[in-house]
């Protein structure tokens, strides 16, 4: 791994298969359409997931269990220990460090699974409520299961091997639905989204060791590569461990303080951010990686690939933020019903903060690809920690909800410079090539929300009541035509892509660009 000083690249003396920029992009393109249409799947179960709880669970039951996941997060990130980042990044990844990847996560696995079940008791002494002793309990199983789902799951994406990742997660997204909706449906109360994570996590691990050629799965358990994994896991772990307590901040100090039903407004109004930063955008990780590291190890320079892909992720992610902040209590109304209009007034300041973080969100996925955990770690640390700050003010002395999601808003605020500045260390950035994106971005926003905009200001911006079923899908329309129109006007890379086209040569029959 290479150390503080500039990334060194190791040359393999291996027989490799010459292949063209052009190859390149065409494998980049089809491992992101599987990776997309594995994302549009599992979204799609996730809404009607989101859509089904919400009516089958009060905002109490959820809070709880959004309190018992935000504890068990910063385990997992522990029980990982870089592991999963390592199998994709490692260079010269051979057998025996197959082996120890293997042998440490499981090690780590099944002694945090013993901690967890074991002090189950006491964090639910802590919070008020006996029902956490058993979520937590059932949640802690994830701590056996994750060790080869990781590692399958890892292997599959170094190798860019979409098509089994689709059908295993998609498999393992219905099981954990069938799950989780069955047992709510019968009373199973919070417990019910625990026993579908596990299902969904059992699934994964089954389908996608499965999946994995023989000859790249570990062979059996073992250590003897520890050390070097541990320089890797070490940095990795301390950043993700602050990073995993920063992000769930909310949710512990908040479900302490003012209780779980408010823990449950605030992941409600949070989660119509995540449906476009961690659903849709992990299906762009998840490609991002491993394009970017093979890229490194074949010394192709990165920033021109960086600078589209930046293009390419606020395209959509503006217009997508933008109508959010104009329609909360139609959208949140539609997915969640009438229960949860509370949550309407901090949708706005997340999707203000979802459209802030998608300018760095590849920032760090560049960083990890070109093997430098170090300047990841530092920055992932530096602006968890202010996001830490900021969640228990807000949380602790104000009291307010708004509060604490102005304070996420705010942490994002400061994150994207940090972010770029540890970019620039390792990968110098090209200001004028990210402002040119920048400016197209800004105009197809701009012009796919004008008339959604106007329509949102005719109604009323603080409206108690959602616009008609049949007008509201009229301005989505609207949106639409006019995001595809506005990339085509603006010239937007999105413009290029030989997706969009297909798209808008099938839909309106029009000649490709």
């Amino acid at each position: 791994m290479p150390g503080r000083g500039a990334p060194q690249r190791v040359v393999s003396n291996a027989p490799q298969m010459s292949t063209t920029p052009l190859d390149q992009m065409s494998i980049v393109r089809r491992a992101l359409f599987l990776s997309v249409i594995e994302r549009y799947a599992l979204i799609g179960l996730g809404l009607a997931s989101y859509v089904l709880v919400a009516r089958l669970l009060t905002p109490h039951e959820i809070g709880i269990y959004s309190v018992t996941a935000a504890l068990v997060g910063v385990v997992h990130v522990i029980r990982d220990f870089g592991v999963s980042s390592y199998l994709i990044q490692e260079q010269d990844l051979g057998p025996e460090r197959r082996d120890t990847a293997l042998g440490m996560s499981l090690v780590t696995g099944s002694v945090l699974f013993v901690a967890v079940f074991s002090v189950a008791p006491i964090v639910a002494s802590l919070y008020g409520d006996h029902r956490m002793t058993s979520i937590l309990r059932v949640v802690s199983l994830n701590l056996l299961l994750l060790p080869f789902c990781g590692i399958a799951l890892s292997l599959l994406r170094r190798e860019m091997r979409f098509g089994q990742l689709l059908w295993v997660n998609i498999l393992a997204a219905v099981v954990g639905f069938v799950v989780t909706i069955g047992l709510a449906a019968y009373q199973g109360g919070p417990e019910s989204l625990a026993w579908g994570i596990v299902a969904c996590n059992a699934v994964t691990a089954v389908g996608a060791w499965w999946a994995v050629p023989a000859s790249e799965r570990p062979r059996r358990p073992r250590l003897v590569e520890w050390k070097h994994l541990t320089r890797f896991g070490r940095q990795h772990t301390l950043a993700g461990v602050v990073v995993s307590v920063s992000m769930d901040m909310n949710d512990l100090v908040v479900g302490k303080v003012l209780g779980f039903a408010p823990v449950a407004i605030l992941s409600r109004a949070q989660g119509l951010m995540q449906l476009f930063h961690r659903d849709l955008m992990g299906a762009v990780r998840n490609v991002a990686y491993p394009a970017f590291a093979s890229a490194f190890r074949n010394g192709e320079s990165l920033e021109t690939s960086y600078v589209r892909s930046y293009g390419l992720v606020i395209g959509l992610a503006w217009p997508f933020y933008g109508f959010l902040a104009l329609y909360p209590l139609e959208i949140l109304r539609l997915l969640a019903g009438p229960q949860w209009d509370a949550a309407v007034p901090y949708v706005t300041v997340f999707a203000a903060a979802g459209a802030v973080i998608a300018m760095a969100t590849l920032t760090q996925t560049l960083v990890m690809a070109m093997g430098r955990v170090d300047l990841a770690s530092q920055a992932d640390l530096i602006v968890a920690l202010i996001r830490v700050v900021l969640a228990v003010l807000a949380a602790v002395l104000l009291r307010d909800l708004m509060a604490v999601a102005i304070a996420l808003l705010l942490s994002y605020l400061v994150a994207v410079p940090i972010f770029y500045l540890f970019k620039q260390r390792c990968q110098p950035n090209d200001w004028s090539a990210l402002a040119r994106q920048s400016v197209r971005s800004l105009a197809v926003t701009g012009i796919c929300l004008l008339a959604p905009a106007a329509v949102s200001l005719a109604v009323g911006l603080n409206r108690t009541q959602p616009l008609p079923l049949t007008q509201f899908l009229a301005v989505c329309l609207m949106a639409l035509a006019g995001w595809v129109a506005a990339v085509k006007l603006c010239r937007h890379p999105i413009a290029l892509e030989p997706a969009y086209q297909k798209v808008l040569n099938r839909i309106f029959k029009l000649r490709s660009v």
